[in-house]
Formats: structure tokens, C-alpha cells, sequence
């Protein structure tokens, strides 16, 4: 759903151009406002995921999405691209912070080869969400010939969405609390997360993140 609703205005471009009479610079500006403050927010997110909680941090970065993508469409309604571009802002502000704070999930509920798998399955709903906005998202505006409407589809999906996300923290604070019962243990005690843990990663990992900066730099403008 993230990937469906953020790449909207890709799947729109000529639509978007032609209505609000822009040149592709300023188009730009709908993937700019998002992508520049997600150069840091992953990293306060990531933290913020680990000093609040992964159920609390998943449902607010949801809903901050889900802000940021009625917005946008509201900008469509009222034919205001300045508009657009701040509701672009907002769902940046809960778009890749809300992948960081989801990872968690995966890494509690699944181990060992299982935890690859579903990272492999995810990644695959992430491509599909893109390939399903490329695919029916014209299809709408072709269909209205409103430009709003397809961006309300995108709004309907990442609403469904976060409500799946609610019902999953349910699933998985139920599961803490029976898995307390059956131990007979208590609260566990949290870890303090400090930027000083740094320090102590390993150079490998380092070469990871150099490996992942260049590999999406390499292609994530192109396939937007």
C-alpha cells in the first residue's frame, strides 16, 4: 500500500504536467519534498522504534501516511499544486520511517531461513505495489478523467492498510501477553538505544549501507 499511494504522481506525470501546465523540474518537486528529509528520518525513526515500541511506532508512521496522502489528493481536488507538494512533505514524513519501524515485525515473528523468506515475500509485495500504481492508476484518471480520483484510491488503499497494521499490533500484543502467562516471567526490560552504539558496528556494515546508497541510487530515479 506505502508503494502504491508513493508512487502516484510517477504513474501521473503527464496527467500532472499537462493540468497544472509545469515543466518536469517542477514535477520533480513531488519526489524531492519526500526523498530529502528521508536522508535522516529512517535513522530517528529507527530510534524512535526502539525507544517507544514497533506496535505504536507502525500505527503513527501509518497514520502520518495516510495524513500526508489526503492532503495531496485534497491539493488535486482544490487544483492547488502547492498543496500537493506539502501533503508530499507529510508522507515522507511517515513513508520510510514506517518501512524501518515494520522490520522489527518480521525479525520477532520469523528466524533462521524463515526470516529471509518473508523478507524475500515483502520486498515482492513492495514491487507489486508499484507495478499495480504503474498499471491501474492511469486507468483511473482515464476512466474519471478527474485527476483526483485515482490519488483517492491510493488514500482508500494506505487507510486499509494502516487498519491492517492495527489489527496485526493486536495479534502481537495478544502474543506477548500469553507468552508472559505461559513463562510466568515479567515486563522484560527494555535496551537503551544511544547514538554512541555506532561505535561498536562492524566495518562490514558499513560497506553494506556503501553497497545499498549505490545500488538504489543507480536505479531508483530511473524506475520513478
Amino acid at each position: 500500500a506505502l508503494n502504491y499511494s508513493s508512487n502516484n504522481p510517477q504513474a501521473l506525470q503527464p496527467s500532472i504536467e499537462e493540468f497544472f501546465q509545469i515543466a518536469d523540474a517542477k514535477f520533480n518537486l513531488l519526489y524531492s519534498v519526500y526523498s530529502m528529509p528521508n536522508i535522516i528520518l529512517p535513522f530517528i525513526g529507527g530510534f524512535l522504534t526502539d525507544f517507544l515500541g514497533v506496535r505504536f511506532a507502525v500505527n503513527v508512521f501509518g497514520f502520518i501516511v495516510i495524513i500526508g496522502q489526503a492532503v495531496f489528493t485534497f491539493g488535486a481536488y482544490q487544483e492547488d499544486f502547492d498543496m500537493m507538494v506539502i501533503g508530499r512533505f507529510l508522507f515522507g514524513l511517515g513513508g520510510e520511517s514506517l518501512t524501518v519501524s515494520q522490520l522489527p515485525f518480521l525479525a520477532k515473528w520469523f528466524s533462521g531461513t524463515r526470516l529471509a523468506f518473508a523478507w524475500g515475500f515483502a520486498k515482492a509485495a513492495v514491487r507489486l505495489g508499484k507495478a499495480a500504481n504503474s498499471f491501474f492508476t492511469p486507468k483511473f484518471y482515464l476512466w474519471s478523467n478527474i485527476l483526483y480520483v485515482p490519488l483517492l484510491v491510493g488514500h482508500g488503499i494506505s487507510t486499509a492498510a494502516w487498519i491492517g497494521g492495527l489489527f496485526l499490533s493486536y495479534i502481537d500484543q495478544k502474543a506477548d501477553e500469553q507468552e508472559h502467562l505461559e513463562s510466568g516471567a515479567g515486563e522484560k526490560k527494555k535496551t537503551l538505544i544511544s547514538c554512541k552504539d555506532i561505535k561498536n558496528l562492524p566495518f562490514i556494515f558499513y560497506l553494506f549501507l556503501l553497497s545499498y546508497a549505490v545500488l538504489f541510487g543507480s536505479f531508483i530515479g530511473v524506475s520513478n
